[in-house]
């Protein structure tokens, strides 16, 4: 499994942190401003835009997903408690919820990095 992720956001950074220190299946993490490659059948024009609003995971199987539904495949690979995450995020009626918020956090990222004290870099 390969994840683009905005390197520049501070919660973004500390998110693939946190999932590389508790996942059980190995996961691939891409800065998306630097990468030099990029998904399968999406142009770099494309690819450049999305990955300035979302994570983007390519699933071994070749799929492609964004938003909140990278995000609950990322919880999947998970221990429990954090994988029963996912079942929520994706259950009928409330994946939408789900979608609203992390466009919310998408749009303000930076601004909520600040606030949580996240810096922009690993360091």
């Amino acid at each position: 499994m390969k994840v683009w992720y905005d390197s520049d956001c501070g919660v973004c950074t500390w998110f693939t942190q946190f999932i590389e220190s508790k996942s059980l299946s190995p996961i691939s993490f891409i800065k998306s401003a630097s990468a030099s490659s990029f998904p399968p059948g999406i142009s770099r024009e494309v690819f450049v835009n999305l990955s300035k609003k979302t994570l983007i995971l390519e699933s071994s199987d070749g799929g492609l997903l964004t938003h909140h539904l990278a995000i609950a495949q990322l919880l999947k690979h998970l221990p429990f408690p954090y994988k029963g995450l996912y079942y929520l995020i994706i259950f009928p009626g409330l994946s939408w919820c789900f979608w609203l918020g992390y466009m919310g956090f998408s749009r303000f990222r930076f601004f909520l990095s600040f606030i949580l004290g996240k810096g922009a870099c690993r360091l």
